[in-house]
């Protein structure tokens, strides 16, 4: 039997995660747009509440939208560093087999490997 704490505790955790999704649709929203300073605001905002420990494979999307901005801003550095952290949290999901989004990891992950490639491309350019 759950205590009421734990309940609480499960309740609010999803209520967190509902949240950031939210965010991060409306972001993706923005993104599309071209309004990609909000939608960097909103992802952020989305890893912030999200309770990253119990969800890997939706952090790793939200950071992977963030570097796609930052990439698109030209600002290589700051994209490279939320590719390799959405990176770990991708491999992380897929050894722990925590994932939230389906089959739908390792294609996620060589998204944003190929991503990675990019940057670096345009880098020695």
């Amino acid at each position: 039997i759950c205590s009421a704490t734990q309940i609480i505790e499960e309740e609010n955790k999803s209520k967190s995660v509902n949240s950031a999704v939210t965010l991060y649709n409306i972001g993706l929203i923005h993104q599309e747009g071209n309004n990609l300073i909000r939608a960097s605001q909103l992802f952020s905002m989305a890893l912030c509440i999200l309770p990253q420990v119990s969800y890997p494979s939706l952090t790793a999307l939200i950071l992977y939208s963030s570097a796609q901005i930052l990439y698109q801003a030209g600002d290589f550095k700051r994209a490279t560093h939320d590719i390799c952290k959405s990176i770990q949290e991708y491999s992380r999901a897929a050894m722990s087999g925590t994932s939230h989004l389906g089959d739908s990891v390792e294609l996620n992950l060589a998204s944003t490997i190929a991503l990675l490639g990019r940057i670096h491309f345009e880098e020695k350019n």
